[in-house]
């Protein structure tokens, strides 16, 4: 069956069938999705013509014609043709009309055909076509859940060799095998002959002229360079001892084999040496030094004649002697034209101090046993929430408590609470509201469930074993002073993953006998384990995640954004397929014992009773925003990108707004006003992080006191994140303001051998249009401002999934943005281009700046890569320690940081910068983001990366300010000093434009008017 009619399938059966055919649930969800889409805000989408000559490509592929007369080359993932002498080339397929990308075209020996593979999903598979170059008509070889890579043709033509992997789990696991173009059969090619620890890291296969052999790169990336016999297996090294080369390729005459090497000082050169002779010859001499061996060179061919060899470098086509000597450039341009779909997005606009605002975020939810009454985390706060709607506090318990669990009599509630990795258990008591320890044991004690007697409590215990952390789910009585040792527990067994923020669905549950309990693992896993005796395993169906059980033999879950129903398989091992209960979307789940379940969807909490009526909660907790004192700053120097004021100036804040900027004398201050005098000391706009991923109370402490007052959350738990956004803003917690970002969207759900599409509080693979449209609902319900469009595996499903995320208002970036599908859709940012592939060149650099795409290259990583490699110890020095939790420094003191990393690491840095430089260059616009969730220091060595890649300090800085701002959609509210503005300042004892390091130099920290208290964000109340 094919794509578009396997997708009508499961549209038709997702959508339509259940509902109709199985429980009359009214067939609303598609309906009110797109009614929800549309009726946001007052869209508007203006067309505009790009049009761009490029002359460079990224990560540039080709193939020569039989006849030498012609090139192919992949460019901006469209397939090109262009005479080998170079000149203007001709598109040979649309990727905007066809919503695919072509790459690495491989010309069939008759000159008929161009083999490629097609962009159905990007970097994940690699289905292969045939284009036909007298129609233009293209055709599918292989099914697009087979994964081939870097095919080769035989001399005949008859035959593919290409390399499979068939491993999701490891894509670097891959073997040879042999396509038979007449069948269509593909079967493993014999490799007995290569040692037996390499057979399964096979690269860039390419037949010799007789057709006799295949020579194959061994190793990872680059390696030694063997010759496998077709028929037999037996295989012969052919490149010396100690050479690790690419991109092999054998003279038309088959005497000879060339291919791409370092030389003595590591720079990547084309050599040619006899085949099966010791003796090679270099053919280049670059020194350019910055790129790695795979990627400093294209393909290499010969020509028909094997009188010259034609390579790709440095993003252009070049072509050389066999005998040596310098390379001649073949030049070329091709013309990009498509329309491009530009939203007119609203604003980005902070609560005022002092509105009114309602609470959509928390680290704790549970329904009471008799389903009357809700409690939430939130705030800071416990907080207990009628039916009617009404909420009140009861309890104070802390910015990092999280998880509930209600008592089976409905007066006791338990939670976890304390620094992230270091968690206790606690109960408040719900008629006195007093609190009481449960637990002091060492680690993380989470996610805990009384049994049905009310006597025991379940949880997960996370103990650090050395660098790792081992989960356990054990079990005690509570009965009185907090339990200290672990042998006053049960333990009952290993728990995958436990932890503070492991997803929901992996939450113990009771049998209703209190024998066994429920433990939902990844994958669809369920583990009951008895108190007593062996555990056993049940299978959900497919990505059901937020399992909840109603009752031994029925459960609930979510699948696909969508609460669904199923009961225990007459086996007992398995559960019966679900079936969805409600039409509407949903999250975050929790059930009853008389089967009611709550959940979020839409326009906040709903809660579903057993007779299938729903109540609409919304949400039910509203706040006041903090409102900060007046405020004068004397005797300052205002600096932004443009220069650093000469004359000190006042500045008047009011309701935490820049009243007015003056310069001379001093302005009196208000009654009750607070009065700042800076001495001359300089002031820029408070810093912005445009990419963060936040984990911890301590990391937005740090954060803070290191300047940065607002970042920009582009994947996390989402409820997690927006409680804390709304505990900053109503002033219960320090920290950034935060613009919310949450989920991360994969569209085009495509699995491997009885794999999953995941869905979950973090990550969601919609596998169309009506499940995308849910899931963003969600995100719009939360809150949130910029969705991340993450390795979208359909490039049809992220054009439209862009167009829905645009019409709720919402920004979209994530990883591929310079695609021209999602160019052409609108597609608002990309993120950590260059830092992931190899250098970019003009091509993406030049659409980027026509498309109008921002970009957060996300430079710092390497540098803390290589500074926690050298010395882990680095989180003890002052300006980390106070900001890092114990669950942080044992994650990134891991085996994965060593020292022997960093020349590798190192390199790419320096890759990663020239990106960055050949972007600037362009015009593009670059913000400054970390994609860290330690040190907290990060944003300010990001600014130090973006100088050290061309950036003036005026530039980094605005990177971090007013260009952060505008790519926020906030340039009217933050990243500038200016009246009118959010007064969000940073005072330094030193001008950053001197040097940008000067950032570091942090006399005071302004948020929204209120002067912070560093000092106490060190040391913060217990």
């Amino acid at each position: 069956m094919g794509l578009v009619a396997r997708g009508l399938r499961d549209l038709i059966a997702r959508i339509l069938a259940p509902p109709i055919a199985r429980h009359g649930v009214w067939l609303f969800a598609l309906g009110v999705s797109v009614a929800f889409l549309t009726s946001c805000w007052d869209f508007h989408s203006n067309q505009r013509e790009i049009s761009v000559q490029l002359y460079e490509g990224t990560d540039l592929s080709f193939d020569l014609s039989p006849d030498g007369r012609w090139i192919v080359l992949d460019l901006v993932g469209q397939l090109w043709q262009l005479p080998l002498g170079g000149g203007d080339a001709v598109a040979l397929t649309d990727a905007v009309r066809d919503t695919v990308e072509a790459h690495e075209p491989r010309w069939a020996p008759d000159g008929t055909s161009v083999l490629f593979w097609r962009g159905y999903s990007l970097g994940l598979m690699k289905p292969l076509w045939l284009l036909s170059l007298d129609s233009g008509h293209t055709r599918a070889l292989v099914a697009d859940t087979i994964r081939l890579f870097e095919p080769a043709w035989s001399p005949s033509g008859k035959m593919l060799a290409v390399v499979r992997s068939q491993n999701r789990a490891r894509p670097n696991d891959r073997s040879l095998h042999l396509y038979d173009m007449a069948t269509g059969e593909l079967t493993p090619m014999p490799t007995q002959g290569l040692p037996a620890n390499t057979r399964n890291t096979l690269h860039m296969p390419t037949w010799s002229p007789d057709g006799r052999a295949v020579a194959v790169v061994v190793g990872a990336a680059e390696g030694p360079i063997w010759e496998v016999d077709v028929e037999t297996g037996d295989a012969v090294r052919l490149t010396p001892q100690g050479v690790r080369g690419t991109h092999p390729t054998y003279s038309p005459d088959g005497v000879s084999i060339a291919y791409v090497a370092p030389d003595a000082d590591s720079n990547a050169q084309l050599w040619v040496q006899r085949r099966g002779a010791p003796g090679r010859r270099q053919l280049t001499e670059t020194a350019d030094g910055t790129e790695h061996l795979t990627t400093a060179f294209g393909r290499v061919v010969w020509t028909p004649t094997g009188h010259r060899l034609v390579f790709a470098r440095a993003g252009r086509l070049w072509s050389v002697p066999r005998e040596g000597g310098d390379p001649t450039e073949i030049p070329f341009t091709a013309n990009v034209r498509f329309s491009q779909q530009r939203p007119e997005l609203p604003p980005l606009q902070f609560p005022t101090p002092g509105s009114e605002q309602r609470a959509r975020g928390f680290t704790g939810i549970a329904l009471a046993p008799s389903a009357d009454l809700i409690a939430l985390i939130a705030l800071d706060s416990l907080w207990l929430v009628t039916l009617d709607g009404h909420a009140s506090s009861i309890a104070s318990v802390g910015t990092n408590a999280s998880g509930l669990a209600w008592s089976p009599d409905g007066g006791t509630l338990a939670w976890s609470g304390g620094r992230n990795g270091e968690e206790n258990l606690f109960a408040t008591d719900i008629a006195t509201r007093a609190t009481a320890q449960l637990t002091a044991l060492p680690g993380q004690e989470s996610r805990s469930a009384w049994s049905p007697d009310g006597r025991q409590l379940a949880f997960l215990h996370a103990v650090p074993r050395g660098r790792r952390t081992v989960g356990h789910l054990r079990v005690f009585a509570v009965d009185g002073a907090p339990i200290e040792r672990v042998d006053q527990t049960t333990d009952l067994g290993r728990a995958p993953g436990a932890s503070r923020y492991t997803p929901l669905n992996l939450v113990p549950q009771w049998s209703s006998d209190g024998s066994s309990l429920f433990l939902a693992t990844f994958g669809g896993r369920v583990a009951v384990v008895p108190l007593q005796g062996a555990r056993r395993s049940l299978r959900l169906p497919a990505a059901a995640n937020s399992v909840r059980w109603i009752s031994d033999d029925s459960v609930v879950f979510v699948y696909e954004d969508q609460l669904h129903a199923a009961r225990l398989g007459s086996d007992s091992t398995t559960i019966a397929e679900g079936r969805p209960i409600t039409g509407d979307a949903a999250l975050y789940p929790v059930v009853a014992r008389n089967g009611a379940v709550l959940y979020v969807s839409a326009d906040g909490l709903r809660l579903r009773r057993p007779n299938g009526a729903t109540i609409r909660l919304g949400w039910p907790i509203r706040f006041r925003t903090a409102i900060p004192p007046e405020l004068v700053i004397r005797n300052v120097r205002l600096v932004d990108a443009r220069g650093t004021a000469r004359e000190p100036s006042n500045i008047v804040v009011t309701h935490g707004r820049i009243e007015q900027i003056t310069r001379g004398s001093a302005v009196p201050a208000a009654t009750g006003a607070r009065v700042v005098d800076a001495e001359g000391r300089f002031l820029i706009p408070g810093l912005i992080d445009l990419h963060a991923h936040p984990v911890d109370e301590a990391q937005l402490r740090g954060a803070l006191y290191f300047g940065v007052t607002t970042l920009r959350d582009l994947g996390n738990p989402i409820a997690r994140v927006a409680a804390w956004r709304d505990a900053v803003a109503a002033g219960t917690m320090s920290g950034p303001r935060i613009v919310l970002g949450g989920l991360q969207f994969a569209p085009g759900c495509v699995t491997f051998g009885g794999g999953w599409c995941i869905f979950s509080e973090f990550v969601q693979h919609p596998p169309d249009d009506s499940v995308a449209a849910r899931g963003l609902a969600l995100a719009h319900a939360f809150g949130t401002e910029t969705v991340k469009l993450y390795q979208p595996q359909s490039l049809p499903g992220a054009r439209r999934f862009i167009e829905m995320a645009h019409r709720l208002g919402m920004r979209v970036t994530g990883h591929y943005g310079h695609n021209l599908p999602l160019l052409a859709a609108g597609m608002d940012g990309e993120e950590h281009t260059g830092m992931f592939g190899p250098v970019v060149y003009q091509d993406v650099a030049a659409l980027a700046h026509a498309a109008g795409l921002v970009i957060t290259p996300t430079l710092v990583p390497w540098r803390w890569s290589m500074a926690i490699s050298s010395d882990t110890a680095v989180f003890s020095t002052p300006e980390l320690a106070p900001f890092t939790d114990p669950a942080t420094r044992r994650f990134f003191s891991g085996s994965r940081f060593r020292a022997s990393a960093i020349p590798s690491l190192e390199q790419a840095s320096r890759n990663h910068r020239a990106t960055v430089r050949r972007l600037h260059q362009a015009g593009v616009i670059i913000g400054a983001g970390t994609d860290l969730s330690a040190p907290t220091w990060a944003v300010h060595g990001e600014m130090e990366e973006l100088v050290a890649s061309g950036l003036t300090p005026g530039e980094a800085l605005a990177a971090a300010t007013s260009t952060a701002a505008r790519i926020l959609g906030a340039e009217s509210e933050i990243g500038a000093v200016a009246p009118g503005m959010i007064a969000d300042l940073v005072i330094l004892e030193a001008d950053p434009l001197v040097d940008i390091r000067n950032t570091r130099r942090i006399w005071a920290v302004i948020q929204g008017g209120r002067v912070v208290d560093r000092k106490r964000l060190r040391n913060p109340d217990p």
